[in-house]
């Protein structure tokens, strides 16, 4: 992380100025849910369109207004593996890989943008992505943003995940909290993938998370709960993080309602 990134989130001091005095609520769409991978001949994207309409309409029928960041998911780990299949990665093309990550983060949010401007209107969704060198000029336009019911975001640079821009907008619209999405229903001791044994945490310090994960930096394509670099970042800046399984409606509703998960996990 840079000592800019870190100044610029802990010296943001804007209030929170939601419509209609509800609450903006910042959600991290892990890339996983969206885009997953598929066999499916007739899906010719890697999009999964049912399950991005599903959801649009899900979170209409709660009263709050969103942030919604958007990762690359399998469309940026289809491209990673053939490019590593081909040896293309090396240290002179790590940044490479990195803006992969970016873009494919940025369709995803692009198509989830036009979803959400199909079913409630431009008037309801921020007329673009943000992404890139948009962040550093959010607090200009903070009084533009707050407009919008909707704002969908991508990345913003190499060397880091969506998870980092996630905290960015949070600190944005003064919320000390990120709603993770994620295909997996909150943290566990060890990748439940690979270790049967290992067993879901309910709440844990970023101090504990980190030693969990054994890893400083953001490797491209790397999948974790939350990433290294942005985990570091919410440990010095006070940030929450609540992990949860994006498919379960029914715990997704109670997490964006009461800010805590039954099911999933808290880093604090």
């Amino acid at each position: 992380m840079t000592k800019e990134s870190v100044q610029w989130l802990q010296q943001l001091k804007l209030p929170m100025n939601p419509l209609d005095d509800t609450k903006r609520i910042v959600i991290k769409l892990g890339g996983s849910l969206l885009s997953p991978y598929t066999e499916d001949p007739k899906n010719r994207i890697q999009f999964d369109f049912k399950y991005a309409e599903k959801l649009l309409l899900f979170l209409d029928k709660l009263p709050f207004n969103y942030v919604i960041t958007i990762g690359g998911g399998s469309l940026n780990r289809s491209y990673l593996n053939v490019l590593r299949d081909r040896g293309l990665e090396m240290p002179e093309t790590r940044q490479d890989l990195h803006w992969i990550g970016i873009s494919s983060g940025v369709i995803n949010a692009s198509v989830f943008r036009m979803l959400a401007v199909d079913k409630f209107g431009t008037g309801a969704v921020y007329p673009e992505v943000v992404k890139h060198g948009m962040y550093d000029e959010l607090p200009k336009h903070f009084a533009e943003l707050k407009n919008y019911r909707f704002i969908i975001a991508g990345g913003r640079q190499p060397g880091r995940s969506h998870d980092t821009d996630a905290l960015l907008l949070a600190a944005l619209f003064d919320n000390n909290k990120v709603i993770s999405l994620k295909n997996i229903d909150g943290v566990y001791s060890a990748d439940p993938k690979k270790n049967h044994k290992a067993k879901k945490i309910t709440e844990l310090s970023w101090k504990e998370y980190l030693e969990i994960i054994g890893v400083k930096i953001h490797e491209p394509g790397a999948n974790y709960p939350v990433d290294a670099l942005a985990a570091q970042l919410a440990m010095r800046s006070g940030m929450q993080f609540v992990i949860c399984d994006g498919l379960d409606f029914v715990e997704l509703r109670t997490v964006l309602i009461t800010g805590k998960a039954k099911k999933g996990s808290l880093i604090r």
